[in-house]
């Protein structure tokens, strides 16, 4: 049961004993047809919606700049990210203000253009509602479209993050394709969030499930997932 996971950060090993079959794999694993149908299906219907709401949120950010002379900067800030076990360039609406750009990252393989505490001063008046309704992540859609990540899987992590989780011993975004939610997302606030076990417990149900019970699992997170940013939890 989920209730009863352990509260453990790394991957210690209860969770390489519970899930042994999984740290034996030594090659990702192949996408399941059912999920590339649902990702791509939903990530083509959204486009109605996320098409408008982009152009609304680019609207907002260039008069705030016109405004706030500290808030001015790209709309877009992007950095190098990993989905199984491949990097690719992951974007996001830029919610920190520019003056806090990273300019060293800015020309090389680093993990972020902008390192900035998420202090409410750090980060710009549309960059704070972005955040709280997880809309910075809403262009991510595209690298649906691309194939580069899912609607569902271990969060895309920058290429230091990444780095640092594997040498920890977590393969899961080795495996699998990184996701917008996840089993760790749609319980942020909680106690459970950010428990590896969550991340190889959804990996187990993506290689034993049927295809039809792997997309109604998928749907039940992505459901959760948006009800969380309709809440203002995202």
């Amino acid at each position: 049961m989920l209730e009863d996971i352990p509260l453990h950060e790394k991957v210690d090993q209860w969770i390489r004993n519970r899930f042994k079959d999984i740290f034996a794999l030594k090659q990702p694993l192949n996408n399941r047809i059912s999920k590339e149908i649902l990702d791509k299906l939903l990530a083509f219907l959204s486009i109605q919606i996320v098409f408008p709401l982009i152009f609304l949120i680019i609207i907002a950010m260039l008069i705030e700049g016109l405004f706030f002379s500290d808030c001015k900067g790209p709309i877009f800030a992007s950095y190098w990210s990993y989905s199984k076990g491949k990097k690719f360039i992951k974007y996001k609406f830029r919610i920190a203000k520019y003056s806090l750009r990273d300019k060293k990252a800015l020309k090389g393989d680093f993990s972020h253009q902008y390192h900035a505490p998420q202090a409410r001063e750090n980060i710009t008046h549309v960059g704070w509602f972005l955040k709280k309704y997880y809309l910075d992540e809403l262009v991510q859609i595209f690298n649906i479209i691309k194939g580069d990540m899912s609607f569902v899987g271990p969060r895309a992590l920058a290429v230091f993050y990444y780095s640092k989780e594997v040498k920890e011993g977590n393969i899961t975004r080795k495996l699998i394709k990184s996701g917008i939610f996840s089993e760790n997302h749609i319980r942020k606030g909680s106690i459970q969030a950010n428990n590896k076990f969550l991340e190889y417990y959804y990996i187990e149900k993506y290689i034993t499930l049927s295809g039809i019970n792997l997309v109604l699992y998928d749907m039940s997170i992505i459901l959760r997932g948006i009800k969380m940013i309709l809440e203002g939890k995202g």
